[in-house]
């Protein structure tokens, strides 16, 4: 089986920014549904 070799700073500051980019997405997306209900409780058709 192959091996990664890597720097292990390097993984924990890819780790570190991973988990914020998961963060952001997390609150983004739910601004975005809040916006969507928003827009579900004006809309006419």
């Amino acid at each position: 089986m192959p091996q990664a070799i890597a720097n292990p700073e390097d993984l924990r500051r890819f780790a570190a920014e991973l988990k914020q980019f998961n963060n952001q997405l997390r609150e983004s997306t739910s601004r975005l549904q809040a916006q969507f209900v928003r827009l579900g409780d004006t809309w006419r058709d």
